[in-house]
């Protein structure tokens, strides 16, 4: 079955992404035995014109729609991005008859509602790989699919969360325009934190990836052209310890490229620091998230205000730049 993915994703700061849920949708369908065509409107300017003659020029039987965010998270100056994916889905409709399908972390978080405005025949909340073969599988035999909306029970083991197929086009629009490329290393987060979504996406139970596969990737990527990774994972140094054995992997192997990634406020050791340096560690996204200890609670979080000044300052003195992220207005008193 010929398969046209589509990634609507309009957001540029404070970088332009990668398309990465895509890609990974797109090497299932290939494994499977599906021809496949990614198309990324940010990297075409979002122009509808081209989007329809990629679309005729393919003539595909399924068309599968990469929905990111629901809107730009920003309560002072709100923009919601679901209309403007319907209108996407429309201008498909225009060229093409085959069933729309639509996906990603922005329809997850609120499927029946996206898929209604969408207009889209099916939807997928959740990690896609099996659900899109399914469908795909289940639309060739000619047969309609049981449900609109499948739903992911979050249960990929390691073999099956397969590499990603980066297209070669879209990365070169992103590494030119400054993004940084996209690599998962696991799925899943272990905390509860009150206004996170990675469980409800991922689930709670941490599920890594075969660390020689992701250093496989790694590799690939530089080959491409990549300068800058940043680790898409809910928590880069997750409490069991995987993180060591992917560091140990792209050591061993010597890996050494710019890399980044979102860290939960925890001393590491100074030796697995280094490490990480050796490796390219060059800038840490730390999750403070709040400066007061009763927000912090309310929050869900399992650390004090002074163990992000402990963390900050184990990592500044490591020599590495460290960013933090903190949200106003959380529950508590401000302290």
């Amino acid at each position: 079955m010929k398969v046209f993915l589509l990634s609507c994703n309009p957001v540029e700061a404070p970088c332009p992404v990668y398309p990465l849920g895509m890609s990974v949708i797109a090497a299932a369908l290939i494994k499977a035995g599906h021809e496949v065509r990614q198309f990324d409107m940010l990297a075409q300017g979002f122009a509808e014109t081209a989007l329809r003659e990629a679309v005729t020029a393919f003539a595909p039987e399924l068309v599968g729609v990469s929905f990111r965010n629901l809107d730009n998270a920003n309560s002072c100056h709100v923009m919601s991005y679901v209309d403007q994916m319907a209108r996407l889905v429309a201008v498909v409709r225009e060229v093409s008859a085959a069933p729309v399908m639509i996906g990603g972390s922005g329809f997850s978080v609120l499927p029946e509602r996206v898929l209604e405005i969408s207009g889209a025949d099916y939807g997928m909340v959740g990690e896609g790989e099996r659900l899109v073969v399914e469908l795909a599988d289940t639309l060739a035999r000619k047969e309609k699919p049981a449900r609109r909306i499948s739903c992911a029970d979050s249960s990929l083991g390691s073999a099956e969360m397969i590499s990603p197929a980066y297209d070669d086009a879209i990365l070169n629009f992103y590494l030119k325009g400054g993004g940084v490329t996209p690599l998962q290393t696991k799925r899943g987060c272990t905390y509860h934190c009150a206004y996170c979504t990675y469980p409800v996406l991922e689930g709670h139970k941490l599920r890594p990836r075969d660390c020689e596969e992701v250093v496989d990737d790694i590799q690939r990527l530089q080959a491409k052209g990549a300068r800058q990774l940043f680790f898409t994972d809910s928590i880069f140094n997750d409490t069991f310890g995987h993180y060591r054995h992917l560091v140990a992997a792209m050591a061993r192997r010597g890996i050494n490229i710019p890399w980044t990634g979102f860290f939960r406020p925890e001393v590491i050791e100074p030796d697995v620091i280094e490490q990480m340096k050796m490796t390219g560690l060059n800038a840490i996204k730390l999750g403070s998230d709040a400066s007061s200890d009763t927000t912090l609670r309310a929050m869900g979080k399992a650390f004090t205000f002074d163990e992000i000044q402990m963390t900050h300052d184990c990592f500044v003195q490591a020599g590495l730049t460290v960013s933090h992220y903190f949200m106003m207005g959380g529950a508590g008193r401000v302290a």
